[in-house]
Parts: C-alpha cells; structure tokens; sequence
C-alpha cells in the first residue's frame, strides 16, 4: 500500500497559500470539474469556483505550478460531492 503523506508544516502551508493562485488550471481541467458538478446536480456557480480554489490548493501544496487530474479528483471529493443532490 502506499505510505500516508506527512503532513505538511506551517511554513509549506504558507509557501502552497501564496502560491495557490499563481497555479495554473488547464481548460480540460475546468470542464472536467463543470461536469462533474452537473453530473452531481451542483448548481451552484460559487461551488465550482470554490473546486477551482480547492484544485490551485492541492496542486500549490504538492509544489506543482500547473494542476493536474489528481488535484481536480481532490477538489470534487472535498468541494462538489458533499453538495451533491444525486
């Protein structure tokens, strides 16, 4: 199995905070979570911003400058599956 990440000290939280907004969102990412949002019946445009956030966050976190697919399944399990309505 794979090891749990460590998790991160203040300093790194920091460092991922500041940069988070510097990461870059591909255009298939975006779509990717705009349909994953329609396919839970999220209708909310601020819930799919917030998944955006979320995917600059875990992308920030793990030092990358471009988020991955990875970082976009993180956001929707945190962000759009708890405002699912089916």
């Amino acid at each position: 199995p794979d090891a749990v990440p460590a998790m991160p000290d203040a300093a790194t939280i920091a460092d991922a905070r500041a940069r988070a907004p510097e990461v870059g969102v591909p255009d298939a990412i975006f779509t990717c979570l705009a349909g994953t949002a329609q396919a839970l019946g999220v209708k909310s445009d601020r819930a799919l911003v917030l998944a955006v956030r979320a995917t600059r966050a875990a992308a920030a976190l793990a030092g990358r400058d471009e988020a991955s697919q990875d970082d976009a399944s993180v956001a929707a399990i945190l962000v759009l599956v708890p405002r699912a309505t089916r």
